[in-house]
C-alpha cells in the first residue's frame, strides 16, 4: 500500500512532530510512505529513511498546490492521502475530483475556537466535505463538524514517539512547559500563577521550552511581576525531552488544544502534570482529575497556582500521579495507534 502524508512543514509543532512520527511508524511496518511538505526549514524532526519526502510547493497557493499534489498523487498511484491540518486539508479537498487516492483529511486543533479568519471558516465549511475519511483527535472535535463529515470521522488519538526517556528519579525544582509562545498556550496566565507559586516557595523555577513572536512581551510580564530571575526562555529544541528530564512538574496553561502531543508526552515520561481543562477536550482526555495529573479551569491563574502548590506540598500526591500518568506509554504507544490507522485503511 502507498500512503501520503501531506504537510506544510515537519519543524516546530506539535502536529509536525504527529506527521513524523506516523510516517516514520507506517514506513517501518512496510508501507510505501512518501511525506509532502512546503519548503525544507530549519530543525526538522528526523525522518526514518525509508520515507520518501519531497517539497511539493515552495509558496502557498491553494489551486496551484492542489494541482500539484493530485498529480503527484496519480503519479505515484498512491492508495491513501492523508492531510495533516487547516492548509494540507484545503488543499487536498481540491484536489480530489475522480481520484483513485482516498483523500483523509485530518483535524489538529480545537476546530470550534481556533481563530481562523474568515475566508478560512468559509472554505472549510464548503470544502471539507470533499474528503473520503475524517480523523479527529476528540470526540468533541468530531462533533464540531456535520452529520455528513461525523459519519466518515473516526477519533484517533496521537501516537507517542518511539524511545521517549523516563523522568530522572531525583529532579530539580523546576516546573516546566513546553509549546510555541502563542496566545493559544496563555503563557501571560501562567506567569501569573507562578509569581503566586514562588511567593510561597521561591526555591522554585519555570522553564518554557518554545519560540514565538511574543517572547519579548511574555519576558517583560515576567520582569513586571517581578519573577525575571526565576523564568527561563529556552527556545526550540529538538530534544526537549532530555532537557526537561530533571524538572520536576509539567504544566499546560492553553485556551484550546486539540490532543496535546507535550502534555501526553510528558506523563509518559512519568511527570505529575498540571494543565487547563481546555477544549476541544484533549486533556481530559488524558488526564483523569486527582489521580493521573490535576484539570484547571481555563483562565484561571488562582486555581493553577492552586493545583502547582498542590503537587509541591504534598510529594506524596505527586508520586501518585506520576505513576497513573506513565501508563499513558502503553495505551498511546506508537504500535496501538498505528493498529487504528490500519483498521481505517481497511475500510477503504
Amino acid at each position: 500500500m502507498r500512503i501520503a502524508i501531506f504537510m506544510t512543514s515537519i519543524a516546530g509543532g506539535g502536529s509536525e512532530r504527529f506527521a513524523t512520527v506516523l510516517a516514520n511508524g507506517l514506513a517501518t511496518r512496510g508501507y510505501e510512505v512518501h511525506l509532502l511538505t512546503g519548503p525544507l526549514r530549519l530543525s526538522e524532526y528526523n525522518l526514518n529513511p525509508q520515507v520518501h519526502r519531497t517539497v511539493l510547493y515552495k509558496k502557498m497557493s491553494l489551486l496551484k498546490n492542489a494541482i500539484s499534489l493530485r498529480s503527484f498523487l496519480k503519479q505515484h498511484h498512491i492508495d491513501f492521502c492523508v492531510a495533516v491540518g487547516l492548509y494540507p486539508n484545503l488543499v487536498a479537498s481540491i484536489s480530489n475530483i475522480h481520484l483513485k487516492t482516498q483523500i483523509v483529511l485530518s483535524e489538529r486543533n480545537a476546530p470550534k475556537e481556533d481563530h481562523l479568519s474568515l475566508a478560512n471558516k468559509i472554505l472549510r465549511q464548503l470544502l471539507y466535505r470533499r474528503g473520503d475519511a475524517f480523523v479527529f483527535q476528540t470526540p468533541e472535535a468530531k462533533a464540531f463538524y456535520s452529520r455528513s463529515i461525523q459519519k466518515r470521522g473516526s477519533v484517533i488519538p496521537n501516537p507517542l514517539k518511539d524511545n521517549l526517556p523516563f523522568r530522572a528519579n531525583k529532579t530539580h525544582h523546576e516546573i516546566v512547559a513546553v509549546g510555541r509562545l502563542m496566545p493559544q498556550k496563555n503563557y501571560p496566565m501562567l506567569l501569573s500563577a507562578f509569581a503566586l507559586v514562588v511567593k510561597r516557595h521561591p526555591e522554585y523555577s519555570l522553564r518554557i521550552f518554545g519560540k514565538g513572536k511574543y517572547e519579548t512581551e511574555l519576558k517583560s510580564k515576567a520582569n513586571h511581576l517581578g519573577i525575571a530571575d526565576k523564568v527561563i526562555f529556552e527556545g526550540f529544541t529538538l530534544n526537549v525531552h532530555e532537557q526537561i528530564r530533571e524538572s520536576e512538574i509539567y504544566v499546560l496553561s492553553s485556551d484550546f488544544e486539540g490532543l496535546p502531543n507535550a502534555l501526553m508526552e510528558a506523563m509518559a515520561m512519568g511527570f505529575p502534570v498540571v494543565s487547563t481543562n481546555c477544549p476541544c477536550g484533549g486533556p481530559r482526555m488524558l488526564i483523569q482529575n486527582n489521580t493521573n495529573g490535576l484539570l484547571v479551569p481555563v483562565g484561571n491563574s488562582q486555581a493553577m497556582a492552586d493545583a502547582l502548590l498542590h503537587f509541591i506540598e504534598h510529594p506524596e500526591i505527586q508520586i501518585d500521579c506520576a505513576k497513573e500518568a506513565m501508563k499513558a506509554r502503553e495505551l498511546y504507544s506508537i504500535g496501538n495507534i498505528l493498529n487504528k490507522w490500519e483498521k481505517l485503511f481497511s475500510q477503504y
